[in-house]
């Protein structure tokens, strides 16, 4: 039996339980957890208060530029009334047409294919400012890649972010709000984009989304002495891959068709 659930836009009030939303999924990602134990964060509601800050930021956006679109558990389905069980962010990104003075878009240098982030033990660097840096490094190229171009006019889709409760992944949720923000593209004739999770990659490629790019870290090369994943039975944090995932437009496949 498919789990009865619709999507509708998210509201203000929505922010505190998709907040929560958030924070339980998150908890299941390995890097995620390190980040967690190593950082010895005393506030066991930093990614509620996050998440709940920049999901004010986003909705506070014109809808043209950004909406946060919500599954919602209907209420026939045993529940006392809906009540939502993930959500996803999806915004449109937009480049200003050529100049006057240059008539011809500016085209960012391609990321590597393939990277590997390296703990480097001589730059005095904390462990965890590293990896923030190396995978910043790495979305931020991407971001520029795979975003429209400066001077090209052209728009595209950007899944900025998407998370499950846990209780209902594997369930359609995610390939739902997924297909919501391809619909558009197609819609609008542009190609989408993800900076996918080690966790999430099929998902996508299971809706049209092809690998670009992909960044691989040994996570046990930035654990802090003592620091070991719970879920695992030797310790091990293992080897964690972001991969940068690019959705061709209508018009690119009627092309290749």
């Amino acid at each position: 039996m498919a789990l009865p659930f619709k999507l509708s836009l998210a509201t203000t009030a929505d922010i505190p339980l998709l907040a929560r939303i958030s924070d339980s999924a998150f908890k299941q990602d390995t890097h995620t957890q390190l980040k967690a134990i190593a950082g010895k964060n005393p506030n066991p509601n930093e990614h509620i208060d996050m998440m709940t800050s920049v999901l004010s930021s986003w909705m506070s956006r014109p809808p043209e530029r950004c909406q946060v679109v919500k599954a919602e558990l209907d209420a026939d389905a045993g529940e006392s009334e809906q009540r939502a069980i993930g959500w996803a962010c999806w915004a449109t990104a937009t480049a200003e047409p050529a100049s006057e003075t240059s008539t011809a878009a500016t085209v960012p240098v391609k990321p590597a294919r393939e990277e590997i982030g390296r703990y480097d033990g001589s730059s005095g660097t904390p462990k965890l400012e590293q990896l923030s840096a190396i995978t910043g490094k790495s979305l931020q190229g991407w971001q520029e890649y795979l975003s429209p171009w400066p001077g090209s006019g052209e728009k595209c889709m950007v899944l900025v972010a998407i998370v499950i409760a846990p209780e209902y992944q594997r369930q359609g949720v995610g390939s739902a709000l997924i297909g919501w923000g391809t619909k558009k593209a197609d819609e609008m004739g542009v190609t989408s984009w993800v900076s996918s999770s080690d966790a999430g990659w099929r998902a996508f490629k299971g809706k049209g989304f092809e690998v670009m790019g992909e960044l691989r870290v040994d996570l046990d090369e930035f654990a802090e002495d003592g620091s070991r994943n719970p879920d695992a039975v030797d310790g091990k944090w293992g080897m964690y891959v972001w991969r940068a995932m690019r959705r061709a437009s209508v018009k690119e496949i009627d092309v290749r068709d």
